[in-house]
């Protein structure tokens, strides 16, 4: 069962991933025109204090808001290129909508998950002590670590009208 769940959570992907934007106008009505394109940013997450969770969820939220700005320009770009190709021009923006990522270790909109929980990059994992030993069981201890994530990313679906 669960290789089923891959492999359509795949193809899902690649459709989506295969169809970025559309352009569409209708025969009867021009006015009611429109132009749906999908933008991806991304942003580098730099925090002041690598070892300090607060810093790391602050970096990622201004990397995340960075990284809309990026998506929506991106979308810009390529429905005026769709757009173009349509014979339309391009009009105001008629609706947004943030693509949420699957649930599970993620960096990306609506909510982050770090390695410990939600906006939890900080915690204490364990660590074996010494090198291994045949015939010993392994001593292990408890050690702090932050795990910052490289990037924060968006995608955005933004539909605009379009005459």
């Amino acid at each position: 069962m669960r290789g089923r769940v891959v492999l359509v959570s795949t193809m899902a992907a690649a459709v989506f991933v295969a169809t970025p934007a559309m352009a569409h106008k209708s025969p009867r009505h021009s006015q009611s025109s429109r132009v749906i394109a999908t933008g991806t940013g991304e942003a580098r997450v730099l925090p002041k204090d690598r070892q300090s969770n607060a810093s790391i969820v602050a970096a990622v939220d201004v990397a995340h808001q960075l990284a809309i700005e990026r998506g929506f320009r991106k979308a810009r770009e390529y429905a005026r290129g769709y757009a173009k190709l349509a014979g339309l021009t391009l009009g105001r923006v008629l609706s947004v909508t943030d693509v949420q990522p699957t649930p599970g270790y993620y960096y990306g909109g609506g909510g982050y998950y770090g390695r410990f929980g939600p906006n939890r990059y900080c915690g204490f994992v364990r660590e074996r002590v010494g090198p291994p030993v045949q015939g010993q069981k392994p001593t292990f201890k408890k050690v702090h670590r932050c795990f910052v994530p490289k990037f924060a990313s968006s995608t955005l679906i933004v539909t605009y009208s379009a005459r």
